[in-house]
């Protein structure tokens, strides 16, 4: 939010916006008689999941999107494990370095470790 106050002219903004951004196939559900568009997939479920992990954070990704090291760096992300992600065990992700340093040490080490 910091970031976009910088370079994006508005009067008020929310507080804290929460992103779960992921990558992969999605499918579209067709029934019959209907409008309605429903869509499925690994991604639709593992963005969800990552919107809700850990509250505290207002921005967190799957490493599964494939930005270089040295992208994320110039950005001021970094890669963790999140341990604790429902049915993505060990899940690598990407935060902001300075939303994850200002985590509680009680919440890093539950929620987090360092890459292998």
């Amino acid at each position: 939010m910091n970031r976009a106050l910088e370079t994006v002219p508005v009067v008020e903004v929310p507080r804290k916006v929460r992103f779960g951004l992921s990558r992969g196939s999605v499918y579209e559900l067709q029934t019959q008689d209907t409008t309605a568009n429903e869509y499925i997939g690994f991604s639709i479920n593992l963005a969800s999941r990552l919107q809700k992990y850990c509250p505290e954070l207002g921005f967190i990704a799957s490493a599964r999107l494939m930005l270089s090291d040295r992208e994320l760096e110039n950005h001021g992300f970094i890669k963790v494990v999140a341990t604790q992600l429902r049915g993505f065990p060990d899940e690598i992700v990407v935060i902001d370095r300075v939303e994850y340093e200002a985590l509680s040490d009680d919440i890093r080490n539950r929620l987090f470790k360092e890459p292998q």
